[in-house]
């Protein structure tokens, strides 16, 4: 679990040495100071309402103070604290920080308003708890589904880690590097075909029914060595099922039924071709019937 090394609200216009419950419904610990260099304390009595697109949700007193810097051009330098020796920062990347390291607000060169700072929290997560994250495979795999199909785009992030927030429609493994062992896409609107996932070779389970999934069906689906549960109900697949999946040895379910195109197999695929329909039939017959009519009304 990361622990928290800094949490500081910035700003002169507090009374308390701390904000907590119930001024933050979360019960977090907002030391106040962390001042920066060249900055200035600013506070207003705004009232604050929901903030959706605040990440964490700081609580409103917190918000209403800040640090700001004395000229609309000048920089804020904050004073980090950050401990002695050499540490890695994640700020969409990573690099190493030590004691001596700053970070500045720097206003742009279009701004009207000084650079404006209201609070900081800073977390520290063990080396061993880091991971390369989710296995590389099954990341290019699930990146050809959502390139394929839009409506997976809005899952960002490691898919697997961390472990509770997991994206909606996959199941992931425990191992240090995760694997996704499950696709668990029923009912979300699907439509084309399937790309080819092929590279996520620890799936157990691949769920794709209730959609509108076309064309056919992957011959790389009866290659997942791992694979026990395949269900392609509902969709609009045609041809016929591979032969890597009719002869699979291991799967436990195997549901295709809803696909009116689809044959069990190429055999039943030519036996369907070469048998004609009740239509051709039909006309078979009445064209037999004209026939015979004819030639006994000439007679």
């Amino acid at each position: 679990m990361p622990t928290t090394v800094i949490r500081c609200s910035c700003g002169k216009g507090l009374l308390l040495a701390q904000i907590r419950y119930q001024d933050d419904p979360y019960d977090r610990l907002w030391n106040i100071g962390g001042y920066g260099n060249g900055s200035v304390p600013v506070s207003g009595n705004a009232i604050f309402t929901q903030r959706p697109h605040v990440m964490d949700n700081p609580p409103p007193a917190v918000l209403r103070n800040a640090i700001t810097a004395k000229t609309p051009n000048a920089s804020v330098e904050l004073l980090m604290g950050f401990p002695s020796y050499e540490i890695n920062v994640y700020i969409n990347c990573a690099i190493a920080i030590s004691a001596n390291t700053t970070f500045s607000l720097v206003p742009t060169n279009v701004s009207t308003l000084p650079p404006l700072f209201n609070a900081l929290e800073i977390f520290q997560i063990p080396d061993n708890k880091l991971t390369d994250g989710t296995n590389k495979k099954d990341v290019e795999g699930l990146a050809s589904l959502q390139e394929r199909f839009k409506l997976l785009q809005s899952w960002t992030s490691d898919p697997c880690l961390p472990a509770p927030y997991t994206w909606d429609w996959i199941k992931c493994s425990l191992d240090p590097i995760p694997r996704v062992t499950a696709l668990l896409l029923n009912g979300y609107g699907l439509s084309g075909s399937l790309p080819d996932f092929s590279s996520m070779d620890a799936l157990q389970t691949i769920d794709v029914q209730n959609n509108n999934l076309r064309g056919h069906v992957p011959d790389f689906l009866g290659m997942f060595l791992n694979l026990k549960i395949l269900n392609l109900a509902d969709n609009k697949f045609n041809g016929s099922v591979p032969a890597s999946l009719s002869t699979k040895k291991g799967l436990i379910l195997r549901k295709v039924s809803g696909n009116p195109g689809l044959c069990a197999s190429d055999v039943t695929c030519h036996i369907s071709a070469a048998s004609p329909t009740n239509d051709k039939k039909k006309n078979i017959l009445e064209l037999l019937f004209v026939t015979i009519t004819a030639f006994i009304f000439i007679l």
